[in-house]
């Protein structure tokens, strides 16, 4: 399976019932960055310097991708989105279907969404106006 029309989906839940995409319109396309790490066990070097390691079959996907400049409203929409899909709230822990360019497909894993700092631009005609907002989704 290709690309499908978004980057990031949150998966659904037991108590909800539909996933979530994130908007494209509210992302920087440029700046989305995914990572899907090989890890290693014993990884060492030996007398000649050449690295002997072993791969681990479990890969970590890692994504980032930077929000545009939005205003309360919208985004109550994206961080509802996401905390309503929660699998488990205390660790920010959800269900992401990711676009993965390595492998131009899709990876559905486990992530937890790190703390996000929120800094107010401007407050206009009684909305409050955001700079862009880093998202970060590190895998399991």
């Amino acid at each position: 399976m290709a690309y499908s029309g978004y980057l990031i989906k949150v998966i659904k839940t037991d108590t909800v019932n539909t996933d979530f995409i994130i908007p494209m319109e509210l992302m920087e396309y440029s700046s989305y960055k995914m990572t899907y790490s090989v890890l290693d066990t014993n990884a060492t070097r030996n007398a000649k310097g050449s690295l002997i390691r072993t791969a681990l079959p479990h890969r970590v996907p890692h994504c980032t991708i930077e929000l545009r400049q939005m205003n309360n409203t919208q985004l109550a929409v994206i961080m509802g989105g996401i905390q309503s899909r929660y699998v488990n709230k205390k660790e920010k822990k959800v269900k992401l279907s990711v676009f993965l360019p390595e492998i131009n497909d899709y990876v559905e894993e486990m992530f937890y969404l790190p703390d996000i700092e929120f800094t107010i631009n401007h407050i206009e005609h009684g909305k409050v106006i955001y700079n862009p907002i880093d998202l970060e989704f590190i895998g399991y």
